[in-house]
């Protein structure tokens, strides 16, 4: 006997970005040439290495700049002037990128909150469904799906199925498709312990039951349950108050981060605005350092109000951090708005911990002339939760996955 649950279907198209570094046989390369410059069968005979390693090695750095053809006084392989600069800046090498894009076929169903893939399930459209067909209806009152509730469990899903170094970068929600639908279910694989792939635990004993007492099972609304407040203690020092504490705490916490540094203004400042300027250099130069040391800054503003103002803002701060450093990949600016008004600055306190810093100061915005008050969230629980925030703000944005993940 077959059963019907509720689903919705969702199509769209991803896009997967690869990242990676480089090589201790490449950085050898590098090294060799700007040392001796000379020919691919010069370099691998320095460096005992076969013909074909060196002459792939050296098409992928030249690709990237590293490495240009000398013709004068004779041809040779030498460094460029990018490499020559980032082998004497102390700087890491430019990450690599690739993107690839990945079409998506999903299956959501109300039971048990289970992703399946399209090609692995039957499924019905809802005008189609048999009069006599047992049937779960739709949760009652339940908004209908769309990209932003979906790109969770989009991302979820897609997690373990990437290759490694890759990460989902977004899905093209403009030719994305969803659709109310009907998972079809056979009992009598239910009763041989045979289930889709991917099925929860709550649609296996959801079913299980089905087969026990004869009663369908019931489809659940998918919105987060409330969960109990958390008290956390803190300290005298956990309180920031006044517009100079406000700079000394983001220069502190940003001075010691060593992977990532995030920060969610409501608003932004442009570059030219004078009003708080020379205070709001101290922010600017603190991000700086942070992308110098080679630390990814994920910046987000959340106004719902006039945003083209603060997107244009959001690409000058893009071009003057970019500007310290030749890598890719270490200054993630978001354009879009977040849609929210909460201001946190968070990062890794250096020590495989994390601090998040949560109050009313506009970071980058604020003039810091008026009484600004944050608290700092520095003990384990304290900090999961203030990351679980910024994360839960924004993972709406489908260009913000390598910032949801790293959360």
């Amino acid at each position: 006997m077959k059963i019907f649950l509720p689903a919705w279907h969702y199509r769209a198209r991803a896009i997967v970005q690869r990242t990676w570094g480089w090589s201790p046989i490449e950085e050898m390369v590098l090294l060799a040439l700007d040392r001796t410059p000379g020919t691919i069968e010069q370099v691998a005979a320095s460096l005992a290495m076969p013909k074909q390693v060196a002459s792939s090695t050296v098409a992928r750095l030249m690709q990237f700049g590293l490495i240009e053809v000398r013709l004068s006084p004779a041809p040779v392989l030498t460094t460029s002037a990018v490499g020559f600069d980032f082998l004497r800046s102390n700087r890491a090498l430019p990450e690599r990128t690739e993107d690839r894009e990945v079409g998506i076929s999903l299956i959501f169903e109300k039971v048990g909150h289970s992703i399946l893939r399209n090609w692995d399930v039957t499924t019905i459209p809802i005008k189609h469904l048999p009069s006599s067909g047992r049937a779960v209806p739709f949760p009652l009152g339940e908004a209908p799906e769309t990209d932003s509730t979906m790109a969770q469990r989009v991302n979820r899903f897609m997690t373990g199925t990437l290759r490694p170094g890759e990460w989902l970068r977004g899905v093209q929600a403009i030719s994305s498709v969803i659709e109310q639908k009907y998972l079809i279910l056979d009992l009598d694989d239910v009763k041989n312990d045979i289930f889709p792939s991917g099925a929860s635990d709550v649609l296996v004993r959801a079913l299980q039951s089905t087969i026990k007492t004869g009663e369908l099972p019931k489809a659940s609304s998918s919105q987060q349950s409330r969960v109990e407040p958390v008290k956390i203690a803190f300290e005298a020092d956990q309180l920031i108050l006044g517009s100079e504490q406000h700079l000394e705490s983001f220069e502190r916490i940003v001075g010691v981060a060593k992977s990532d540094v995030f920060v969610l203004s409501t608003f932004v400042a442009s570059q030219s605005e004078e009003r708080g300027k020379e205070k709001r250099e101290r922010i600017w130069k603190a991000l700086e350092c942070a992308v110098d040391r080679g630390v990814r800054c994920h910046l987000f503003y959340g106004t719902s109000l006039d945003k083209r103002p603060h997107a244009i803002a959001m690409q000058e701060v893009n071009q003057r951090l970019s500007a310290v450093r030749v890598t890719r990949g270490k200054v993630l600016v978001h354009l879009d708005s977040v849609g929210s008004h909460a201001k946190i600055v968070a990062a890794d306190d250096g020590h495989g911990g994390a601090i998040a810093l949560v109050g009313s100061c506009n970071w980058l915005r604020s003039p810091f002339s008026a009484m600004e008050a944050s608290v700092e969230l520095r003990d384990t629980l304290g900090a999961a939760i203030g990351l679980d925030l910024l994360r839960s703000i924004v993972a709406k944005l489908s260009t913000a996955t390598r910032s949801v993940e790293t959360l």
